[in-house]
């Protein structure tokens, strides 16, 4: 014992589950700092406040990557999904063209057909 000893709430029972779920309650704003001794009480919001801070960049990036990440794919679709919608509402009201008077002095018309 040296006089910086923080206890953490008995969950499981067993010191590494403990501090997992201190750890994880503290990233969450659970700030259970009623329990910090009074010798070395310097040196524990010491080391309170650098793993409220470090906690917090770690999720914030995570937050950031994985919307960055999910942006990215939206973007790299977004062309492919703009056409493939506008030949779908094409193809849906084909039905009220009239070929011949459309498309009567045009060369070449393509017509694609889902089987």
């Amino acid at each position: 014992m040296n006089g910086l000893e923080l206890t953490t709430p008995e969950v499981f029972g067993q010191p590494a589950l403990d501090a997992f779920i201190a750890t994880y309650m503290l990233g969450l704003g659970e700030f259970g700092t009623d329990t910090y001794p009074e010798e070395n009480n310097t040196l524990a919001w010491l080391i309170f406040l650098s793993a409220t801070i470090v906690l917090q960049l770690i999720f914030m990036n995570i937050i950031i990557a994985i919307m960055g990440d999910t942006f990215g794919r939206v973007v790299e679709t977004l062309d492919t999904v703009a056409y493939k919608e506008k030949i779908q509402m094409a193809q849906d009201h084909v039905w009220l063209l009239d070929p011949v008077r459309e498309f009567g002095d045009v060369t070449y018309v393509f017509y694609v057909e889902k089987r």
